[in-house]
């Protein structure tokens, strides 16, 4: 009975070990869609900060509801501009279908405290973490 418990604990722990590989591959790839090959080469040659930008570019923002907070003073994510041509507008299909590549815009990150883009009237923002709390999160911070 225990074995079984044991096996039941563990293949979920080695589905979300799987996932995890297979989606940092995705996320280095997602790189070359606005960075050119040199800088991605340049990247490379720096194993940990490559390893970071991968990581905050799919991972450090998510979206959640506004909920009591009122979304006044929130900027709306249509003043954010694409620091890339071809970047799309970011919508929020784009940001919960976790596609979005946040350095291709110019936004403002912090060490320190959250940053908000609304969706419009959608109740909705985008939330984009202490960076300092994604690494850690990611086991990828320096202290």
């Amino acid at each position: 009975m225990k074995s079984k418990f044991l096996i039941i604990l563990l293949i979920p722990a080695w589905l979300v070990s799987v996932n995890a590989s297979a989606q940092t591959e995705a996320d280095y790839e997602a790189l070359t869609d606005f960075l050119s090959p040199d800088k991605i080469s340049a990247l490379q040659s720096k194993p940990q900060q490559y390893a970071q930008m991968a990581y905050l570019n799919r991972h450090g923002y998510h979206v959640s509801e506004i909920g009591e907070k009122t979304a006044d003073g929130i900027p709306d994510i249509s003043e954010v501009v694409a620091l890339y041509p071809g970047s799309p507008a970011i919508t929020l299909d784009l940001a919960t279908s976790q596609n979005l590549n946040l350095m291709a815009y110019r936004i403002e990150t912090n060490l320190e405290k959250e940053i908000y883009f609304k969706f419009g009237s959608s109740g909705k923002v985008l939330v984009i973490p202490p960076m300092i709390l994604s690494l850690k999160a990611a086991n990828l911070h320096n202290d």
